[in-house]
């Protein structure tokens, strides 16, 4: 399920509408800040995906999406790490590509962009694995990606079934 509680954001509301399917929004006056509590509205049943395994390693520069993909994820089954720029991304997956078995890879971040992130990810294994997502990316910037081996592109803001379709589909020996 999506993140509980009340969180001061500075997301788009719609990136966070389209992840958690209900938003309730509270203005606190005075401040300035607008405060939102979000909760999955989503039906108990049988979810569509079911549990699956593998390590995900988030590079996103924006600690909310980190959260909410990280939160996404991990109700999924998957065990997730994450990074705060290309540089530690490029770290921590140097240190522990045996376990990484896909690279969800933010464009535009500050220092190192999403592109150069892969290229030196790609230097240290060829066989990886990476996702690429971007509120903010050309269709040049995207087949940049593809050409050095990305597993798709996943455009911001995205619903929990796409990019959980998407990561699956990115994991998918066949494809």
């Amino acid at each position: 399920h999506c993140v509980t509680g009340v969180q001061t954001c500075a997301l788009p509301i719609s990136l966070m509408v389209s992840m958690c399917e209900t938003i309730v929004c509270v203005d606190n006056w005075g401040s300035g800040d607008l405060r939102f509590s979000m909760q999955n509205v989503r039906p108990q049943a049988e979810p569509e995906f079911r549990p699956t395994t593998g390590t995900v390693l988030i590079v996103d520069d924006d600690p909310l999406v980190r959260n909410v993909a990280s939160h996404i994820l991990k109700d999924a089954g998957y065990r997730v790490l994450e990074a705060e720029d290309g540089e530690s991304g490029i770290r921590m997956y140097r240190e522990r590509a045996h376990e990484i078995d896909l690279v969800l890879l933010d464009y535009v971040m500050p220092g190192i962009d999403g592109v150069e992130t892969m290229r030196r990810i790609v230097e240290i294994d060829s066989t990886v694995r990476v996702l690429t997502s971007s509120g903010h990316c050309s269709k040049n910037d995207v087949a940049a990606f593809l050409r050095l081996g990305a597993r798709g592109f996943l455009p911001k803001p995205y619903t929990r079934d796409t990019f959980l379709g998407t990561v699956r589909r990115a994991l998918d020996p066949l494809s």
